[in-house]
């Protein structure tokens, strides 16, 4: 993966980057969604301000857009697919006087859901899923979780959040935000990142953020955010 980046002029300039390229570039799908509302934005979006500047007791209401990539890929232990992540954010946050960074991984949703559940992902199981299921566990502090509890999660939400602990890790970023946003998404997404992030010991709220929980070393928030 090159790490090589330009500027964008519009939301159109996303297109090309888009997992699935012009067959998920269409008007109320999460990707077209997601490129006009913060390409129309001055930083974070005002959807996104507000929850950032009232959720997680005020840890994150000095957060400050630095610099926003497009479908930021991760690469994962047990080989496949990079994690595709549809927003990464480099933000700054005040702390006790000093600036700290944080990284912000956000997820686009509209008309689809979080996809197939861990269950339904282990279903043509491999040694290679096997490593990479046991790390984000252990990534994610579940390794006590039993595969009962832990099959009727939606496996996007587990990689998605260790690509924002690996990224933070990457920036040297103490704190990382899983962010959620939705337009027009089903009302069982909503209920999915409920479930994902109650394992983690947070209650999800719309239009909120939650946390932080310590997972890896770093302080990782959650938030969801409905346009």
């Amino acid at each position: 993966m090159k790490r090589i980046y330009r500027p964008t002029h519009a939301a159109t300039d996303w297109r090309d980057l888009t997992a699935g390229g012009e067959r998920h570039w269409k008007d109320g799908h999460s990707a077209k969604c997601l490129a006009e509302c913060w390409e129309a934005a001055d930083g974070f979006p005002p959807r996104v301000q507000e929850a950032l500047s009232s959720g997680a007791d005020g840890a994150l209401e000095t957060a400050h857009l630095l610099l926003s990539i497009p479908e930021w890929q991760v690469q994962l232990p047990g080989g496949g697919h990079p994690s595709q992540n549809d927003l990464f954010c480099l933000a700054s946050v005040l702390r006790a006087g000093r600036t700290e960074l944080l990284v912000v991984m956000v997820e686009g949703k509209a008309r689809e859901s979080f996809g197939p559940t861990v269950a339904g992902w282990l279903a043509e199981s491999s040694p290679g899923k096997q490593r990479r299921l046991a790390s984000l566990k252990g990534q994610l502090s579940l390794e006590h979780m039993d595969g009962e509890r832990l099959g009727g999660i939606r496996y996007q939400l587990l990689h998605r959040t260790a690509s924002a602990l690996l990224t933070a890790r990457e920036f040297a970023a103490p704190s990382a935000l899983v962010l959620a946003h939705a337009f027009d998404a089903p009302s069982g997404s909503f209920a999915d990142f409920k479930r994902f992030v109650e394992l983690l010991g947070l209650e999800a709220q719309h239009a909120a953020i939650v946390g932080p929980v310590h997972l890896d070393g770093i302080a990782t928030f959650f938030g969801w955010v409905d346009e």
